[in-house]
């Protein structure tokens, strides 16, 4: 706790609060499609489209991304830029992602959903004031952002998940 805190009673509800648990479940899903565009997008690179090899968390893979846009020849500047943009985009939705999903929620005497305790070792605020519609922000600014990925990969790809390496 920080020193000369307030302390502030606040109820635990992410259980019994619908409308929060759906929101933090939307978070949750259209990340977890992010993270499997951003997958696709590796592999469509790399010449084997559609191959998901789940070896790198998406942080490292944000990284391989990059790297892979300087050597990669098949994406013209406007591509290159684009996409640069939206790994960056994605990088900076993290934080917040990760307090959400990660976070105990609770709701004050007045009402306001505040994240109790987020999870540790993370640069984000204990305690900071939100409504069930800002969770819902965030949950539309990231299923934005994997479409936005999404123009990057064949939707007609045959998704095939590679467990060992070759």
């Amino acid at each position: 706790m920080l020193q000369n805190e307030q302390h502030v009673n606040l109820e635990i509800r992410a259980l019994t609060d619908a409308g929060l648990r759906e929101a933090i479940g939307g978070v949750c899903i259209h990340w977890a499609l992010l993270e499997l565009t951003v997958e696709r997008l590796l592999s469509t690179l790399e010449g084997t489209p559609g191959t998901l090899r789940y070896e790198s968390d998406l942080g490292a893979n944000l990284q391989k991304l990059d790297r892979m846009i300087e050597i990669h020849g098949r994406l013209n500047a406007g591509q290159a830029k684009d996409i640069r943009k939206l790994i960056e985009r994605t990088r900076e939705l993290r934080k917040e992602r990760h307090r959400v999903t990660h976070g105990l929620w609770g709701k004050d005497e007045s009402g306001v959903i505040h994240s109790v305790f987020p999870a540790l070792r993370r640069d984000v605020p204990p305690v900071k004031p939100v409504v069930v519609d800002d969770i819902r922000q965030l949950k539309l600014r990231i299923l934005t952002l994997g479409k936005s990925f999404r123009r990057y990969v064949d939707p007609l790809d045959s998704v095939r998940i590679q467990w060992e390496k070759e």
